[in-house]
């Protein structure tokens, strides 16, 4: 019995120790990375065309202002002195299409759920945005990584040397790390509760 009782011991801190590694990694990735968080004002047809157009257009017209930051504390930086000129932009690009909506334009920090992309997934956590909210934002969102750009079109130009090769494997772990994205997740939302 005192057998089972120490493996288990052991087994439990291995887990608590595994988790805070992981926590550790996550949240580095998390400093390391500026998202583009992008709300429909709703789920209709037209809404979510209107959003994904907007973020085509967006995308091109913001794509110098991240290709020269070296540090997601620059490309946010970038953002938050570009936002009048984000906005304005982004109203005049909707009402030349006719589409009279509100939208607000801010640079805040979110909570994102685990999110895979194509060849790489992001651990759930609170990270720095760019968000964009079209109307009354009841719709279904669209998000990507403005830095380092993992977003076309700037993902051509992305820089390979943002992150350590731990943050690389754990981006690129695929299935590997999904398990302990669910941990990291979980481990997270303990942490948000006591801050």
């Amino acid at each position: 019995m005192k057998m089972i009782k120490a493996l288990a011991c052991g087994l439990i801190f291995t887990l608590i120790f595994q988790s805070m590694a992981l926590y550790a990694d996550c949240t580095a990735l998390r400093d390391n990375t500026f998202r583009l968080h992008i709300i429909a004002n709703s789920d209709s047809e037209y809404d979510q065309q209107t959003k994904l157009s907007l973020r085509d257009a967006l995308l091109k017209y913001t794509n110098n202002y991240f290709t020269s930051a070296g540090t997601k504390t620059e490309a946010k930086a970038e953002a938050s002195s570009h936002l009048s000129e984000i906005t304005c932009f982004c109203q005049k690009y909707l009402r030349a299409r006719n589409y009279n909506r509100d939208i607000a334009v801010a640079v805040t920090k979110m909570y994102f759920t685990t999110r895979k992309y194509d060849g790489f997934t992001l651990p759930a956590g609170k990270y720095d945005a760019l968000r964009i909210v079209i109307g009354a934002g009841a719709g279904h969102n669209w998000w990507c990584v403005m830095f380092p750009q993992m977003c076309l079109p700037g993902a051509q130009k992305k820089k390979d040397d943002i992150y350590t090769e731990s943050q690389k494997d754990l981006i690129k772990g695929g299935v590997k790390y999904e398990y302990k994205f669910i941990v990291a997740e979980w481990f997270e939302s303990i942490v948000n509760l006591f801050s």
